[in-house]
């Protein structure tokens, strides 16, 4: 036995189609469990008249809304480290760089790599528009303090006729404050290097003679 079904609930809706539900319960609920199977909820649907003022009020919160999620693509895109990518072509690019707040100029790889990558400046500074835009001085939280840059490495993977990366580095001077912080700054950065041939072939040589039985 159940008892009497609740009233309708309001729509789910302000304006247009939408849904309503009831509920009612089993008056003795440990006696009904396995045995009975009367469902416990309805639903229906409903339609509320959508007033002119109303629905101007929406669509002007939904277009806030999109250009909301739009700026955050974007920011996404663009507070991306520079990424120059494994492979080994020399591919005019643009990427944005959040410290100087700056679309610059890179050499691309030719594959993966990420979304902070562009094949014109103007299309990088149209990506980036609202990140330049916000280039004024801002309060330095103190929980963001960080290193200056190291020394860019070695050229690895290099060969004579194959390009390789160089990376410098820097770090927080709290790792766990600026992970509360949410600093965000690049902590790494790739760039690409080549080896002069006469150099490779030079060392290659002396490394097989100091190689050579005796």
């Amino acid at each position: 036995m159940t008892l009497p079904w609740s009233e309708w609930s309001a729509c789910s809706s302000v304006c247009g189609q939408g849904t309503q539900v009831r509920f009612r319960a089993y008056k003795v609920k440990f006696l009904a469990m396995g045995f009975c199977a009367e469902p416990l909820e309805e639903f229906r649907d409903c339609n509320v008249p959508c007033d002119p003022a109303q629905m101007y009020r929406l669509s002007d919160t939904r277009k806030t809304m999109i250009k909301s999620m739009e700026t955050a693509e974007k920011k996404h895109k663009c507070m991306q480290p520079l990424e120059p990518g494994p492979c080994t072509k020399f591919i005019e690019r643009f990427y944005f760089d959040v410290t100087t707040r700056k679309c610059t100029k890179f050499q691309y790889g030719g594959c993966r790599g990420n979304d902070n990558n562009f094949m014109a400046h103007d299309e990088c500074n149209a990506m980036c528009d609202e990140l330049i835009k916000d280039h004024k001085p801002m309060v330095h939280d103190p929980r963001c303090l960080i290193s200056m840059w190291s020394e860019w490495s070695s050229c690895m993977n290099a060969t004579c006729h194959r390009p390789g990366t160089q990376t410098r580095t820097r770090m927080y001077a709290d790792k766990r404050a600026a992970m509360i912080a949410q600093c965000g700054e690049s902590l790494e950065e790739q760039r690409r290097c080549t080896l002069d041939c006469n150099d490779y072939v030079s060392k290659n040589k002396q490394n097989d003679m100091m190689n050579m039985p005796k």
